[in-house]
């Protein structure tokens, strides 16, 4: 692998990481205001069901900041993607 492409690779890594540690970071900045009950505060109740919606779907932002914008799980699927369709071409003109 040359030097360009490693670094390329590691950048939108390092894009990618961020923005996941970002995100995780909103998320949890709201976990006191989800699970801790204060007596005159009714934010408890309001809290929690935004977290839980932002826990649901933090899998989802990771494996699109780290898979999707990652050049090279890009450059790996398109590469499937290709094999595929000539194969799947093979196999049809070969019938």
């Amino acid at each position: 692998m040359h030097q360009d492409n490693l670094l390329l690779d590691i950048r939108s890594l390092v894009f990618g990481v961020s923005g996941v540690v970002l995100l995780y970071s909103l998320q949890w900045s709201l976990a006191p205001f989800a699970y801790i009950q204060w007596s005159n505060v009714e934010v408890a109740t309001r809290a929690y069901p935004v977290f839980q919606v932002l826990s649901g779907g933090m899998g989802l932002a990771a494996f699109g900041l780290l898979g999707i914008f990652s050049r090279r799980f890009r450059l790996r699927a398109s590469e499937k993607l290709e094999q595929t369709v000539s194969l799947r071409h093979l196999t049809i003109h070969n019938h």
